[in-house]
């Protein structure tokens, strides 16, 4: 009985964990409109935000962000999980851009809330509705 109990215990803090896991990750999908797309969050303090756009709607992509903190990381992925790109730069753009989904990531390292206008654009791509 008690090793029941053990292994339910465990099951239980192992599932309180991945919830907890999920809760503090977003996932949004990136439809361009006519080529752009604009996207405005709030990141709370150590929170993630993962954007998830498909390469087969453009051949580059450039990615703006307008934000006052200076503790919003960006990370840009291939579908191979690839980084393109990396850091707490404002512009990014990816040129050569393949079929799949690329997830932009963008985490609050600082201590306080902040707020981000992901803008996106992308170059010669084809127009979705």
């Amino acid at each position: 009985m008690k090793n029941i109990i053990r292994k339910i215990s465990i099951l239980l803090i192992v599932a309180t964990f991945v919830a907890g896991i999920s809760a503090a990750i977003s996932n949004e999908r990136i439809i361009l409109r006519n080529g752009k797309s604009k996207s405005e969050i709030t990141l709370n303090p150590s929170r993630t935000y993962r954007f998830v756009i498909s390469g087969k709607q453009f051949k580059s992509l450039q990615i703006v962000l307008q934000t006052s903190s200076k503790n919003i990381h960006v990370r840009v992925q291939s579908p191979e999980s690839k980084t393109l790109a990396n850091g707490v730069g404002k512009q990014f753009r990816i040129e050569n851009v393949g079929a799949g989904d690329y997830q932009i990531i963008l985490t609050n390292k600082g201590k306080n809330k902040a707020t981000v206008l992901a803008k996106y654009d992308g170059i010669d791509g084809e127009s979705k509705n």
